[in-house]
């Protein structure tokens, strides 16, 4: 398991196997002359209380602020 820094991880979280939270993401946009360029992976990554995230999975970081369940309803890690 890796937890690179600035991320935040809740209370009462479990984090199997292999698993990253925090990497830098996969973004990119185009430049003034159309071409691809890697953008800023500013963010970072907020998971909440009573979380299970399984084996093998990454999490990367945000491009800018950390996503919420306020701004992104469809995209949380609040357990139901």
């Amino acid at each position: 398991m890796k937890v690179y820094a600035k991320s935040v991880i809740g209370e009462r979280c479990i984090l199997h196997s292999n698993t990253v939270i925090g990497a830098d993401g996969y973004g990119f946009t185009a430049n003034e002359k159309g071409e691809q360029e890697k953008m800023a992976q500013i963010g970072n990554v907020v998971i909440e209380d009573d979380v299970e995230i399984g084996a093998n999975c990454t999490i990367d970081r945000a491009t800018s602020a950390a996503p919420s369940s306020e701004r992104a309803p469809n995209w949380t890690t609040r357990s139901k």
